[in-house]
């Protein structure tokens, strides 16, 4: 008879153990979900983040009225996200109307046609926008290439002017950077 509570005991201490062990395991595996996707959307632009980076770009003393991403370095851009690039508009004078107008013009993949990288561009392309008097308002435009397409650079035309002059134009460089993978795709 001892031997059979013995062996019963023991067979519920492992049982114990065992379910101690997997919770501990799903533990350990949503917290390292948790901190993957944590450092993997740090990366990612939002609106928020457009607007920090234009305000950096003014912070430094520049005589410039109009700063955008991509001049200095090619920004990153993450392919089945929503990425959003940003230009700032800084008005000294009293308040006016800019008009503003955004292009793909170089696409430097083979893979990868104009026409279907145009189609990328989620916002609207052309528009107005009405700046006050000293102030600053950010242009945001959201760019999503597809979860498949390669690491290549892009090229993308902004022209901003008002009625009467030519404000900007630049040419901005991208970088489409290649999927993050399999894993983080299923983990996040």
């Amino acid at each position: 008879m001892k031997n059979k509570r013995a062996a019963f005991e023991m067979s519920i201490t492992t049982v114990v153990i065992i379910v101690i062990a997997i919770i501990m395991l799903v533990m350990g595996i949503v917290l390292t979900q948790k901190i993957m996707c944590g450092a993997m959307n740090i990366a990612d632009t939002t609106l928020e983040g457009a607007e920090k980076e234009v305000e950096k770009l003014f912070s430094s003393s520049t005589t410039e009225n109009v700063r955008c991403q991509g001049i200095e370095k090619p920004i990153t851009i993450v392919p089945g996200k929503y990425n959003i690039i940003g230009c700032g508009i800084k008005n000294e004078d009293e308040t006016k109307d800019y008009v503003y107008e955004w292009e793909i013009i170089d696409v430097d993949s083979p893979a990868i046609n104009k026409r279907e990288a145009k189609e990328w561009l989620k916002g609207s392309t052309k528009g107005t926008i009405r700046v006050g008097t000293q102030a600053i308002k950010t242009l945001t435009i959201p760019i999503q290439p597809p979860k498949a397409t390669p690491k290549t650079l892009i090229t993308l035309k902004s022209i901003i002017k008002t009625p009467d002059e030519l404000i900007y134009e630049e040419n901005l460089i991208y970088i489409i950077v290649e999927n993050p993978g399999w894993v983080a795709n299923s983990i996040c």
